[in-house]
């Protein structure tokens, strides 16, 4: 009976939690519908009359590029996921499988996570200066990848050790090369750790705004920087800010949805192994 009522607690309490940290998003959701009248008037109740005018203002706004913010976010991001994919799951199978660098060299490479981002600004705005890539697709996809390719590595590597030793060596024996190892037997032995680590690059690439502030300016923007246009000296226009936020988030769900199976069993595995 007391374990019951500890159970009910925690139920309680997790429930509490989640009304909690939607609240934000929750709100957003609603001040879209509403009407430029009820923001103003009643900013936090629901709303009196509910209107789809907020969105369709995004496409007719001359002063707020949406579909170019958009798809700036979502090439900023899908690139960021192919750049890490690509050179983390290379360099993770070397150092696991084939002993190039030992744990001395992914321990180093993982720990760069815990490297604040700021403090990586001034480094590379002045690289990116340097080599002519500020406000262009390019800086904002290789900063995410650098951000990110750490947590990338540590999951690679999780999954490849995942991966019995003996799997490997019956390639090996069958006279198979280590790139076909790995194209061949490693890669869809460790589609989960894929798609997991695809997922959180893609939505930390997404959600991502210090980097967009600084190293874009104008044809790079992405819509986490490019909604504080609706921020001006004449004030804040809620709705259609809102209504931006709404669809800002609909990528990330979606991607989310359809990867769901892959990420929980590809972050078990690697936390089993590990």
């Amino acid at each position: 009976m007391r374990k019951q009522k500890w159970t009910w607690l925690w139920i309680a309490l997790s429930v509490c939690a989640v009304i909690a940290v939607n609240i934000p998003f929750l709100t957003a959701v609603l001040t879209s519908f509403k009407s430029n009248a009820d923001i103003s008037q009643n900013p936090l109740r629901l709303p009196t009359t509910l209107t789809l005018q907020h969105y369709l203002n995004l496409g007719n706004d001359p002063q707020f590029d949406f579909v170019g913010y958009l798809i700036n976010s979502v090439s900023l991001s899908v690139g960021a996921v192919v750049l890490t994919a690509v050179l983390g799951l290379p360099a993770a199978y070397a150092i696991v499988k084939l002993g190039v660098g030992g744990p001395r060299l992914l321990g180093v490479v993982t720990s760069l996570r815990i490297i604040p981002s700021i403090f990586l600004m001034v480094p590379f705005f002045l690289l990116f200066t340097t080599l002519g890539l500020i406000d262009t697709p390019t800086v904002l996809i290789l900063a995410n990848a650098v951000l990110n390719i750490s947590l990338v590595m540590l999951i690679y590597a999780a999954a490849f050790q995942g991966v019995p030793e003996s799997i490997f060596d019956a390639g090996r024996i069958d006279g198979a090369g280590a790139l076909r190892v790995f194209f061949s037997l490693m890669l869809p032995l460790i589609r989960p750790a894929i798609a997991s680590a695809a997922l959180l690059t893609f939505v930390f690439s997404w959600s991502e705004y210090l980097f967009g502030l600084v190293l874009t300016t104008q044809k790079a923007v992405p819509l986490t920087v490019g909604v504080s246009n609706f921020v001006t000296n004449t004030g804040t226009q809620w709705g259609d800010m809102s209504a931006t936020v709404v669809i800002s988030i609909v990528p990330t769900l979606l991607v989310a949805v359809f990867a769901q199976k892959h990420f929980v069993s590809g972050l078990t595995a690697g936390a089993i192994k590990g």
